[in-house]
């Protein structure tokens, strides 16, 4: 009994089917044993790979809302130059012409992306102050030539707002000063995490 298996086990092994099937089972054991560690390393650097390109789309992202941020800044601070050089002359403007409406457009972004709540607090506090500014604004221009111009003499309410008027716009533009200032550096923290040659195309001063 011994020897048939013998026998059978020589034969076997002798076969031209061990032959072709032994290389292929060892190549396939091997295969297996140094593929799973590469295919896991690949997949981390895919990860990883990513993960890196999401967080540069986000930076730039961000960037795109904060310079629509300081251009609103901009605008708003010459905006600020008229309305006290009319209120100066004893006038007033009918519609100020503030761009308050940036920051509904932005804010999503600005929230997300960018890791400073405190800047976060102000540019969103400076915007909620212009829509104050607007209102104020209305209520002196009601107060010359509306149905409340009449009925104070001499008028509190409109010496009050007259008085107040040029010290919000003047505390509002020095605030949207220093936060152009304050805005630029964060985008030039920014834009150090992103490789070296797509800073120039995506950041510049504003």
């Amino acid at each position: 009994m011994s020897i048939l298996a013998v026998d059978l086990f020589s034969s076997f092994v002798s076969s031209e089917f061990f032959k072709n099937f032994l290389p292929n089972f060892v190549s396939t054991v091997l295969g297996l044993l140094l593929g799973l560690p590469i295919a896991l390393w690949t997949n981390r650097l895919i990860l990883a790979q990513s993960e890196k390109t999401k967080r540069m789309e986000e930076i730039a992202s961000l960037d795109r809302s904060l310079v629509s941020v300081i251009e609103s800044l901009n605008f708003n601070r010459q905006r600020f130059s008229n309305m006290l050089n009319t209120l100066a002359n004893n006038q007033v403007h009918i519609d100020p012409a503030l761009d308050y409406s940036t920051w509904d457009a932005v804010q999503q972004d600005i929230i997300q992306y960018l890791a400073e709540p405190f800047l976060q607090r102000r540019i969103a506090y400076h915007f909620s102050r212009l829509r104050t500014l607007v209102q104020i604004q209305s209520m002196y221009l009601d107060s010359i030539t509306g149905i409340t111009a009449s009925l104070w003499d001499p008028p509190p309410l409109r010496q009050n707002l007259k008085t107040l008027l040029p010290n919000m716009i003047t505390k509002l533009d020095e605030e949207a000063d220093a936060l152009i200032k304050d805005i630029n550096l964060i985008r030039e923290r920014y834009a150090k995490k992103l490789p070296k040659d797509s800073r120039q195309a995506s950041f510049s001063n504003h």
